[in-house]
């Protein structure tokens, strides 16, 4: 009993059953006994908690963990499907580190799920011996980084990263568990979930702002202070006062109690616990850098927070389906900033993946060390140039996180892109106005002074860097007053390595309001790159990249995509709802897909619209091939309620359908016989060589003076060559059985992310 920190009194107490707290225990276990978990052997009780009791159980001769979902007064359909969306989320991370899943089953004591044992015990245990050593305290940080920062790539946040959620092994090495409360990254579900001592402001609503990934790291940072000092940051017996401290008390310095920690470990400990999510490390893999860093140089003195996210992204972040289009985004930057400006509309209907798209270059363009500025029009959005003072604003809350050293090289651009303009940009930014140190004009309308200021200084901005991106996203909302300073900066463009990129929807409502900004930017707007739907093979792959570990029969990925179609944003929302619904489920030798539920599925707004005509659009002959009925008006679901065709039908459709004239079973047929797709078309190596402006031909070569890698060597130059495929998964790998194709057993792993 010692192993999980029970004292002896309780220990005994829970041997002789006459604690009350281990009562139910005690009949959970001896009902397992008599066959309550269908196959399993239960062999140990590991931990409790509020709604849930973790088992140790056997089978096969292999050992097993079980959770069971406790809740008394629950909806025994919603708690299994509570469980079946914890389990498919943890495998679409397909981390090496997180727990692998087996089984979701149903006992009278209620839904379960099998994962690895991990043999350990928790982190919470081992600081009852007091603090660890830096050296141990960054070697686990590092172990639980990885996997959280997994999540986070896949628009998870965990909500509960605490020690007792960390698990140390035998050898030392860390693994986190428990993603009970997971959630999507910014999502609002209007509950405070978490421990109050680790939760972030935002978390517990002090703070107005998204639960997203920093969130956990904030957790992270408490957890990390807690193993290094043996104390948490925040104490308090009061619960509002322990959440007014981690929202308002100042961040304490680990080594006011620890001396001896290095400056750096202290650094981003302090980075981790900042109050502002923009302040803290904004991804995980950024805090991985410093803490791999830190573990091969120890107690080396360092400036934190200057790793750069790799541009190449993973899992379901990829990018699929646009390589053509996002070789001739890439080629136009680069002949943008080799000095041939100008303006590119990036247009297509809702969701279809305009800004992703944009986003794949600018990434990358910043990462090569070029400006990236970003806004977005919102329609009736009564503030003028709301969209310009967003990029701006957003561009200088980076700057302030600069080194010393770059922050003062920044600040110069910025001055002396204002110029003698700088008094006019209060009113665009002052937050801009104190950085350049702009003297108050008084109260007189300079108003078309004021546009003509904004215009230059976007366009000087640009020449200060040697190149720069404004990316406009919805253009088809776009202010009046943001239209004349657009059509200004049209006006010298050709002169200054600046490349416009707006995105906006082609769509009926939205035709003209597009004609429009066509003719404001006039022939400098000389590239335009359509969006439409996916085809069905890049549709495949993107549910497979959302699915991540979660190996569905080809046939059932078939099924997602016929009713899901080719718009990426319905896509991703059709997979998400699937798996929130539990309708993918592990069964020991794989994952199956409950097709029947898929009927009975909920969805709403224009993911809703799409799915809809998606289904309407395959007609009776597809229908009969995936083995369902056409709706009608009086056909009835299963267990009763309206048809689905009818309860559909009350959504206003917006977009054509893309039946494909065999429906699944067409269109897995024609994707087998069709020839393998031609590589990508590859571009130049080089950047094209074009006359520089006047203002710059004296200067000394651009990627010299800037330190830019030559050309061809860039990420951009990378694009060219056009983004990686993902191979699509096999078809029935399991969640974890040998010879199965999937992960070797319980305990150690095999194939793609081992």
């Amino acid at each position: 009993m010692r192993k999980f920190g029970w004292s002896h009194r309780k220990a005994e107490a829970y041997r002789r059953g006459t604690c009350s707290e281990w009562k139910g225990t005690l009949t959970a276990i001896s009902d397992t006994t008599s066959g309550a978990f269908p196959g399993l052997e239960v062999i140990s009780e590991l931990g409790r908690g509020a709604e849930t009791v973790v088992y140790r159980v056997r089978r096969s001769n292999a050992d097993y963990a079980l959770k069971l979902l406790n809740r008394p007064g629950t909806d025994p359909e919603r708690a299994l499907t509570t469980i079946r969306r914890e389990a498919a989320l943890l495998a679409c991370v397909d981390h090496p580190r997180l727990p692998q899943i087996f089984e979701v089953g149903e006992a009278d004591a209620g839904p379960y799920l099998v994962l690895e044992f991990i043999d350990g015990s928790p982190l919470s245990h081992t600081l009852r011996g007091g603090p660890l050593d830096e050296a141990m305290a960054v070697r686990l940080a590092i172990d639980v980084v990885g996997p959280l920062a997994a999540a986070h790539r896949a628009g998870l946040v965990h909500r509960d990263v605490k020690p007792d959620n960390v698990i140390v092994c035998a050898g030392g090495a860390a693994r986190l568990i428990d993603f009970g409360l997971v959630t999507r990254g910014g999502a609002h579900d209007g509950r405070v979930a978490g421990t109050l001592l680790y939760s972030a402001p935002e978390q517990t609503g002090m703070l107005k702002r998204a639960v997203d990934g920093r969130s956990d790291l904030y957790a992270l940072g408490a957890l990390l202070f807690e193993v290094v000092t043996g104390q948490t940051p925040y104490r308090s017996t009061d619960a509002g006062e322990l959440i007014r401290l981690h929202a308002t008390a100042p961040v304490p310095d680990p080594r006011a109690i620890r001396p001896e920690l290095s400056p750096t470990i202290a650094a981003i400990i302090g980075k981790l616990l900042a109050k502002d999510p923009d302040d803290r490390y904004q991804n995980g893999e950024s805090l991985l850098a410093d803490l791999q860093r830190l573990s091969v140089q120890p107690r080396s003195v360092f400036e934190i927070g200057t790793h750069a996210r790799s541009v190449r992204p993973t899992g379901p972040n990829l990018l699929v389906g646009r390589a053509k289009e996002v070789t001739e985004l890439a080629t136009r930057w680069l002949n943008a900033r080799d000095g041939s400006g100008g303006a590119v509309l990036v247009e297509g209907p809702a969701g279809v993946g305009k800004s992703r798209l944009v986003r794949e270059v600018t990434t990358a363009a910043a990462t090569d060390g070029d400006l990236v500025l970003y806004g977005k029009c919102n329609p009736d959005d009564p503030v003028p140039l709301a969209p310009l003072r967003a990029a701006v604003e957003h561009y200088l809350r980076s700057v302030d996180q600069l080194p010393p050293r770059e922050r003062e090289l920044a600040i110069g651009r910025l001055r002396r892109a204002a110029g003698r303009g700088s008094p006019l940009l209060a009113a665009l930014s002052p937050m801009l106005a104190a950085l350049v140190r702009a003297p108050d004009l008084g109260g007189k309308d300079r108003h078309e002074q004021f546009t003509s200021a904004v215009a230059a200084f976007l366009l000087d901005l640009a020449a200060e860097w040697d190149g720069a991106i404004l990316h406009i996203d919805d253009v088809q909302w776009l202010d009046g007053q943001t239209r004349r300073v657009l059509q200004q900066v049209a006006t010298g463009l050709a002169r200054v390595p600046l490349l416009v990129v707006a995105t906006g929807r082609d769509d009926e409502d939205n035709r003209s309001a597009l004609t429009r900004f066509r003719v404001d930017l006039g022939a400098t707007l000389d590239t335009r790159i359509p969006l439409n739907p996916l085809d069905d093979a890049a549709a495949t792959d993107l549910v497979a990249l959302h699915l991540g570990g979660v190996r569905l029969a080809e046939d059932m990925i078939d099924e997602l995509v016929a009713r899901a179609g080719g718009n990426p944003f319905t896509v991703v929302e059709y997979v998400r709802a699937v798996i929130d619904a539990g309708l993918i489920i592990p069964s020991w030798g794989g994952w199956r897909l409950d097709l029947t539920g898929l009927d009975r599925l909920e969805l709403s707004g224009d993911a809703l619209d799409l799915v809809l005509q998606r289904i309407d659009g395959l007609g009776a002959e597809s229908r009969r091939l995936r083995g369902q009925p056409a709706p009608g008006p009086g056909r009835a679901r299963r267990g009763g309620g309206p048809a689905v065709g009818e309860r559909l039908r009350a959504v206003r459709v917006r977009l054509p359908a893309r039946p494909h004239p065999g429906g699944a079973a067409g269109r897995a047929v024609a994707r087998r016989a069709a020839p393998p797709a031609p590589a990508h078309r590859r571009g130049p190596r080089g950047g094209r060589q074009h006359r520089l402006p006047l203002r710059l031909r004296d200067r000394p070569p651009l990627r010299a003076r800037r330190g830019r890698p030559h050309p061809g060597k860039g990420l951009c130059q990378r694009l060219l060559r056009g983004p990686a495929r993902p191979g699509r998964a096999r078809a029935g790998r399991g969640p974890g059985l040998p010879g199965r194709g999937g992960r070797g057993g319980p305990g150690r792993r095999s194939g793609p992310g081992a």
